[in-house]
Parts: C-alpha cells; sequence; structure tokens
C-alpha cells in the first residue's frame, strides 16, 4: 500500500529522502504500468551510485532525457529501456563519446525505432570492446553491417538477442557463430518481414556455439523444421535453461519427442515455451516432462489441442516445481486435468499462475487453490459480463 501511494504522488516523492534501491524498482515499475513516467519525476530514479538501471517504461522521454541519463548515472554498467521509441540517432551518437557511459557492459533496448545504421555502427566501434551484453528488440533499421561491426569489436559478448530485427536472414548467423562466449542467444522473429531463417543455418550455428547456450529463442521462424531441433539442439547444446520455441508450424509432435528423448540430461530446463505450435500433441509432452519435468518452473503447451488427459495429468505429476503454466486451447483440459495439477498425490503444488483459456471442457466444479491464480475460465468470464 505505502509502495502504490508513493506512485500516485510521484511528483513529490523526492522529498522523502532514501528510499532505498529495491523499493525504487517497485516503484518504477508501478509508475511504468500507468504510465506516469515523465522527463520530470524519472529523475528520482538516477543516482551517482547506480551500477544497474532499469526504465520499465520510456514513452514519455524525449532524446533530451536519454543523454542526460548518461551525465547523471556515470557509474551505470547495466542499463535497460524499455518502450524507448522516442530514442533517436544523437541519443546514441552521445553515448558513444569517452566520457559517456564508461563502465557500461550491458545494454537493453526495446523499441529503438527511430535509431539510424550510421549511430548504430559508431556506438558499437566505441562500446562494443566493454559490452558482455547486447540486446536489441524491434530495431528496425540495425542491419547486417550493424552486426559486423559489433562481432568485430565485442568479442567477448555473452548476451546477444537480436528480436523482432525484420532484416535478419540466414547470412547473419555467420557472424554470430564467431560469438564463442554467448550464453544467451535471442533471434526471435515477430513475422513482420515474413523471413525465417533455415533448418540449415541453425544447425550449423549451434554446431560452433550451441555447447555453452543456456538461453534459446528462435520464436516465429516459421521454416524451421525437425532437423533444426534433433540434429541443432539436441546435437550441440549440453547447458540449456530456456528454451523457447514458439510459433513453428513445420515442426512435428514425433520431431519433438525426439528432440527431447536425445537431449543430453546436462540440460537442466526451467523455462520451456513451445506455446502455438499446432502439430505438438501427447508424443512431444510426455518426452518434454520425462526429461525435464523434475526441474521446471515455466511451462508454455498453448494450443496443442490434441494432447490426450493422460499426457496432460502427466504435468501434475512430473513437473512439482512449475510456478507458471500455460495450457490454453488444449482440448482435453477439464476438472480431472485441473485437480490433478492443484493436488498431485504426491506433496504440495508451487503453481501461482494457470492459464486456460479456451479450454471449455472445464466447469463450475473446477477445482480451486488459494495462492492459485486461475485465469481464463470461461464460467468465471461469464460471470464478468454479467
Amino acid at each position: 500500500m505505502c509502495i502504490n501511494i508513493i506512485s500516485k504522488y510521484i511528483d513529490h516523492v523526492d522529498e522523502l529522502g532514501d528510499i532505498g534501491a529495491v523499493n525504487m524498482d517497485r516503484i518504477c515499475k508501478i509508475v511504468s504500468k500507468t504510465r506516469n513516467l515523465t522527463e520530470e519525476n524519472v529523475r528520482l530514479f538516477y543516482g551517482v551510485s547506480n551500477h544497474s538501471l532499469v526504465i520499465y517504461d520510456s514513452t514519455n522521454l524525449q532524446p533530451d532525457t536519454f543523454e542526460t541519463m548518461a551525465y547523471l548515472n556515470p557509474n551505470l554498467e547495466q542499463l535497460a529501456l524499455h518502450m524507448c521509441g522516442r530514442m533517436e540517432s544523437r541519443v546514441l551518437e552521445h553515448w558513444a563519446q569517452q566520457s559517456q557511459l564508461q563502465h557500461i557492459k550491458r545494454i537493453e533496448l526495446l523499441g529503438p525505432f527511430l535509431v539510424r545504421e550510421e549511430a548504430w555502427k559508431l556506438f558499437l566501434r566505441e562500446k562494443g570492446p566493454q559490452l558482455t551484453g547486447f540486446l536489441i528488440t524491434n530495431a528496425p533499421r540495425f542491419t547486417r553491417e550493424c552486426l559486423d561491426i559489433l562481432v568485430e569489436n565485442a568479442s567477448q559478448l555473452q548476451e546477444l538477442r537480436l528480436a523482432e530485427v525484420n532484416q535478419i536472414e540466414d547470412s547473419w548467423l555467420e557472424p554470430i557463430a564467431q560469438l564463442t562466449s554467448l550464453n544467451n542467444l535471442d533471434l526471435a522473429s515477430d513475422l513482420s518481414g515474413r523471413k525465417s531463417l533455415s533448418s540449415a543455418a541453425v544447425i550449423d550455428l549451434l554446431k560452433a556455439i550451441g555447447g555453452n547456450l543456456a538461453l534459446l529463442n528462435l520464436n516465429g521462424h516459421e521454416d524451421l523444421e525437425d532437423d533444426a531441433l534433433t540434429e541443432g539442439i539436441a546435437g550441440n547444446c549440453q547447458r540449456l535453461e530456456e528454451l523457447y520455441l514458439r510459433l513453428l508450424p513445420m515442426i512435428t509432435d514425433a520431431g519433438v519427442a525426439t528432440l527431447f528423448k536425445d537431449l543430453p540430461r546436462t540440460n537442466r530446463l526451467t523455462r520451456i515455451d513451445m506455446s502455438r505450435c499446432h502439430g505438438l500433441s501427447s508424443l512431444a509432452l510426455t518426452a518434454l516432462l520425462d526429461h525435464s519435468g523434475a526441474t521446471l518452473t515455466f511451462l508454455g503447451i498453448n494450443s496443442w489441442k490434441d494432447a490426450d488427459e493422460m499426457a496432460l495429468n502427466g504435468i501434475g505429476e512430473k513437473a512439482k516445481k512449475l510456478v507458471e503454466l500455460d495450457i490454453g486451447w488444449c482440448r482435453n483440459v477439464n476438472d480431472l486435468v485441473i485437480g490433478s495439477l492443484l493436488k498431485p498425490k504426491k506433496g504440495r503444488t508451487q503453481l501461482k499462475t494457470l492459464s486456460c483459456f479456451g479450454c471449455n471442457r472445464i466447469t463450475n466444479d473446477c477445482p480451486r487453490q488459494i495462492g492459485v491464480n486461475i485465469v481464463g475460465v470461461e464460467t468465471d468470464l461469464r460471470r464478468q459480463r454479467l
């Protein structure tokens, strides 16, 4: 309640003095959710002692504000700016100066639409050698030439995200394969450019760098087939903890089952999201749970419409550490399946969020449990409309 009150009167909160870094981050999240963060009150979150700064909604911030951010947080090592659509090329040109962001190691930008190719090149030439993390999402003017400069100057890169960069194609994977220190790789597509990586290119990439990867995201690359999973992932990855393979219509139930049967046990997966892969069903789910059920905290199998009740019941039996589960549009989910998740035969569930939109076999008698947020039950939605 106190945090909510502070966020409501955000323009006057600086009068309270030191609030603490953890509470500051919570306040920033709440203020960002209501889009009340402005170039005046954002300074509350600045400080010379800051080594990390996350701004969760930069929608109202102007280019001058982004430039000032570097002045007033001179010791930043990690900077994350979400919704930074007003950022212009001159911001990165300013940050590229030797006197700015001297300690920066990790930068994350979500939605820098207006930054042009030359600004990316300048920034990466000047700051690349000190970067261990470069994460951008929805940057339409980031080109292959920009990637070449990144690889040339940031040889020690450990995290790379080029998500929803609509120019990405197979040829981009050749320079990425040179980044042998990578442990997180996110190449998710939003399908807007209707370009997809091919299985052959992904296999070659994973042969080069797959052994060290802890996170792999290939969401939305519609041309990927089973061999990208069986030869690429299962054949080369040894340390995976997070795997994201949403929206891959070409992969099959048998192919995914083979992936998890062949995937070395050294991969201790805690998060798997294979939602909206419509060809996946019971074989894939059973093999997935046999391999990773004991370690999973998040599982997304939205739209696995043909997964049978027996396979779905296996989730509650084998994935006892699950905190979040999305089983939306799995047609065979019913009250018994929900009961097996909430009240497993052995132990207690750790589930906090259960999403079951489109599961029309769930009735008014659906089991409930305190502490578990079940969203998407059709009978609940009807009551809300009334």
